[in-house]
């Protein structure tokens, strides 16, 4: 389970119970609105396309659509476990 509190100070308490140095900033992440990271990602968008217009779109690697063949490694087992699945495990 993840922890949902998100501590905002630091505050020493002295003797008695008093209130000493309280420190906002030591232990405080930075928390955006989906507003602000909308923007944020904007943002980004725009300097990629200012910085890489220029070199035009790469083209795409191939993916691979041949399984490995198993008898190329002598260590080399087919995965039987997973129906279907014919992958090489070394």
């Amino acid at each position: 389970m993840t922890d949902i509190c998100i501590p905002l100070a630091v505050v020493q308490l002295q003797p008695g119970g008093r209130i000493g140095t309280v420190e906002v900033c030591a232990v405080r992440e930075r928390l955006y609105s989906n507003e602000v990271l909308l923007e944020l990602i904007l943002c980004l968008a725009d300097r990629i396309e200012e910085c890489c217009a220029s070199h035009g779109t790469p083209t795409p690697t191939p993916t691979p659509t041949s399984h490995a063949d198993t008898n190329s490694h002598p260590h080399a087992t087919a995965r039987s476990d997973i129906p279907g699945r014919r992958d090489s495990v070394l």
